[in-house]
């Protein structure tokens, strides 16, 4: 068996079907990292237009929170579509 195979033997196959839901405890870490690893590409460009266009603290914190806001609305939309039709069904993060 090589390594390819050794890997896949220990992967659950529920990752790779489109409906499948993985067990709890492979769940809740990797959804913990998909949520920490949001914060740079959602929070990053807002930080980065708060600085060029020379916003107070409080413009600031107010449009990362928008940023955040918005962030989450979209993934929503797109993991659970809306009408069938708007979003994808899949879990998207649109920063």
């Amino acid at each position: 068996m090589d390594n390819t195979q050794q890997a896949e033997a220990g992967l659950d196959k529920s990752l790779f079907k489109r409906d499948g839901f993985p067990p709890l405890g492979s769940l809740i870490p990797t959804s913990l990292q998909h949520v920490l690893a949001s914060f740079a590409g959602v929070i990053t460009p807002a930080m980065m237009i708060a600085s060029t266009c020379g916003f107070t603290p409080e413009q600031e914190t107010a449009i990362i929170q928008v940023a955040l806001i918005l962030s989450a609305i979209d993934t929503l939309l797109q993991q659970f579509p809306l009408f069938g039709r708007i979003g994808s069904g899949l879990p998207i993060l649109t920063g």
